[in-house]
């Protein structure tokens, strides 16, 4: 039996990957065993991390390699930016239009479970 191994400039992309399979495992086990009130909230949480993410990849790339002029000003202005938008998206959805709160938390830690995944199995083939 071979393992595969991971590269290390794959990392993003198996992360993206991951999160989005990991999203739809779990918006349909939502929907199966659960309800479509309690799937909606997964689905958006999911959706609110995984644009989280790659908001977050995008500006770290525009700071790391198109060198802006002022990058920490960039950056914490970026950062402001993208916790106003998150919280407003999820004050929104709890407040307005009444999701699951289990499911919206479910939901928003995809992503957490996918790194921490991939953290595992990075430890398990001991980074080769």
């Amino acid at each position: 039996m071979t393992v595969e191994t991971i590269k290390e400039p794959d990392h993003s992309a198996i992360v993206a990957t991951g999160s989005w399979c990991l999203l739809a495992a779990l918006t349909l086990g939502g929907a199966c065993f659960g309800s479509l009130r309690f799937a909606g909230g997964v689905l958006a949480g999911g959706l609110i991390a995984i644009g989280n993410y790659y908001w977050l990849l995008s500006i770290m790339q525009r700071v790391l390699y198109r060198q802006q002029e002022n990058p920490e000003r960039f950056a914490i202005v970026r950062y402001l930016l993208r916790l106003t938008v998150i919280g407003a998206l999820i004050y929104l959805l709890i407040v307005k239009l009444d999701v699951d709160i289990r499911g919206l938390l479910l939901g928003l830690s995809t992503l957490v479970l996918t790194i921490t995944a991939l953290a595992l199995y990075s430890l398990n083939t001991k980074g080769e």
